[in-house]
């Protein structure tokens, strides 16, 4: 006789050792891989009914014979002397398993009928001597499968446990709701009586006039609230009833599954933030040994803050080579000097990455793009009066006929002043890329005026098409 169909074992040394035993899976409750389903047979997993792709590969559960993906089985050890003892069984077959594992033997059901049986190999299902042979071969594999689910439902918390508990929540809730209710109502029965009382007298001052208008409103807003406290208890015994008339066998059967899917996807989650920890610590590890400092999340206001204090304490300092007669007092300076260089350049890093800083960059632009517009724009109208409208054609010894051989010479070298003279269209089409090809040797001040003033129209587009390339 092969193994049981359950292992038990004493309830004595299970309170011993406790649940942090390692639990070693009976080797005959797996099934033979001639009774396995084929991998072409399920395009989806058993246990959470979702499609296989690349990162949800199939498995084959070694209890059951069935198709799970990877996050719904695990390898488990086994109570064999191999090397290599470990085999994949679905969640739903270990769970089983476990249950009838930590269970006292008083606790199983029917344990007496249970072990008895045999484990039939010929037709690889577990068989009850009881039964007739000739019923014995109509049994399959989803019998079992089906005895050990009914089996894994019975041993989680039921779903009418959960249904009391909610009962109970919602009766507090309707109670409280119909008190409130009463009392609305008692209030506005109050107010009306107390209207008519008024209203039966026909000499009502102004006071009472008034009194009586502001009775009125409120009694207009206790029956609007009354009837959204009515609606929301409606709601409520509606949804209850809902809950109640579901069917509890499929509810609860759902609930596991959902359960299960949840406490598997949390643990991947976990698992996933703590690879992306690793690798940002490997990152940030290489860009050390690169050189580059890592800006740490520090606010705009301390890092601007400490930027200037530190400033300042290297100023008084002086230098990395300060000088003193106390070779004692000149250690301690230059060891702090470089301590504040490190120091400054972690919180300048920091300060330079925040969005505040960025935007005070770009206000500083804005500024003085208005601030110096009028003076641009003189500038380029003097330098368009210098330049000849068709200077791209024309050559260096044509230029030198009219202008002279020094600035013939300036304009051909220096490509970059016949932008004065090309359309802002045209300039508008030319990749930026183009322009910085240009060369900018010798130019003075005012021809970078009159250049800037030119560029700034088509440096507003280009802006606008950073996100489209």
């Amino acid at each position: 006789m092969r193994a049981a169909f359950v292992s038990v074992r004493s309830w004595a040394e299970d309170e011993r050792e406790g649940e942090n035993e390692e639990i070693l899976l009976d080797p005959a409750r797996f099934v033979q891989r001639s009774q396995w389903v084929p991998h072409s047979a399920r395009k989806q997993c058993h246990v959470c009914t979702r499609d296989f792709t690349l990162w949800r590969k199939k498995h084959t559960c070694r209890m059951c014979g069935d198709v799970v993906c990877g996050r719904c089985s695990m390898h488990k050890r086994v109570d064999l002397p191999l090397i290599e003892n470990k085999f994949r069984v679905c969640s739903c077959c270990f769970f089983v398993y476990r249950q009838g594992y930590l269970k006292p033997p008083h606790a199983i059901p029917c344990v007496g009928h249970q072990v008895n049986m045999e484990w039939n190999c010929h037709d690889k299902v577990c068989v009850d001597p009881a039964i007739d042979p000739s019923d014995a071969k109509s049994l399959d594999l989803s019998t079992v499968f089906d005895s050990s689910r009914q089996y894994y439902d019975n041993s989680m918390m039921t779903m009418d446990e959960i249904m009391d508990a909610e009962d109970a929540a919602l009766n507090a809730r309707e109670l409280e709701l119909e008190e409130e209710v009463q009392a609305s109502r008692l209030r506005v029965e109050e107010l009306e009586t107390k209207i008519a009382q008024e209203q039966s007298k026909h000499d009502l001052t102004l006071k009472q006039q008034h009194e009586l208008h502001e009775a009125q409103k409120l009694i207009t807003q206790l029956t609007r609230q009354l009837k959204l406290q009515e609606e929301q208890v409606q709601m409520r015994a509606t949804f209850r009833e809902s809950l109640v008339h579901e069917d509890i066998q499929r509810t609860r059967r759902h609930s596991g599954i959902i359960q299960q899917q949840r406490m598997k996807e949390d643990l991947q989650l976990s698992n996933d933030t703590a690879k992306l920890r690793r690798k940002l610590r490997k990152m940030e590890r290489q860009l050390k040994q690169a050189g580059i400092n890592v800006a740490e999340d520090i606010p705009y206001d301390e890092a601007k803050e400490k930027v200037e204090e530190i400033s300042k304490r290297l100023q008084e300092i002086g230098s990395s080579e300060v000088v003193c007669d106390d070779k004692q007092k000149q250690a301690e300076l230059r060891k702090e000097y470089f301590r504040l260089e490190q120091e400054m350049e972690k919180y300048n890093t920091a300060l330079m990455m925040t969005d505040e800083y960025l935007e005070a960059e770009r206000e500083k632009e804005r500024q003085w793009h208005l601030k110096n517009k009028d003076e641009n724009a003189a500038c380029l109208l003097v330098l368009r009066q210098c330049i000849p409208v068709n200077i791209s054609v024309l050559t260096e010894r044509d230029l030198a006929d009219t202008l002279g051989a020094e600035i013939a010479k300036k304009l051909k070298r220096t490509n970059v002043l016949q932008l004065v003279r090309t359309d802002p269209k045209t300039i508008q089409r030319m990749h930026p890329s183009v322009i910085e090809a240009y060369r900018l040797t010798g130019l003075s001040v005012f021809e970078r005026r009159g250049l800037d003033e030119v560029l700034s129209t088509p440096a507003t587009e280009w802006k606008k098409q950073v996100n489209d390339e």
